[in-house]
């Protein structure tokens, strides 16, 4: 899994001896969380990373994102390289508007 993440730009980085984790360089970040939407813990909190590339459809990205529609998460970030229209932030607030846990949503352009 590390080579395939590799492949796509990603590298990994050192945060303690015992640890390491997988670091995106932010002009790439939108294409990589597009390909492979990421979880992540902060503490015990479970965080979701999705991107966002250039010349994806509103259309593209509800099929795309519907299926992230989890429940417990506690944030969600979104990384796009455009702005998002905002059918497709109402969009992506209403995936988790009847959940349990409703994550914090965090989008940001790359660029």
């Amino acid at each position: 899994m590390l080579e395939w993440k590799r492949r796509r730009k990603g590298y990994l980085a050192k945060a303690t001896a015992e640890r390491f984790y997988l670091k995106v360089s932010k002009k790439d970040a939108a294409q990589f969380f597009w390909a492979s939407p990421l979880f992540s813990l902060e503490g015990k909190k479970i965080n979701l990373h999705l991107g966002v590339p250039e010349n994806k459809s509103d259309e593209e990205l509800q099929v795309r994102f519907r299926e992230m529609g989890y429940d417990g998460l506690s944030k969600v970030y979104v990384m796009s390289v455009t702005q998002l229209s905002d059918a497709c932030i109402e969009m992506i607030y209403n995936l988790y508007k009847g959940l349990k846990f409703q994550p914090k949503i965090i989008i940001t352009s790359v660029r």
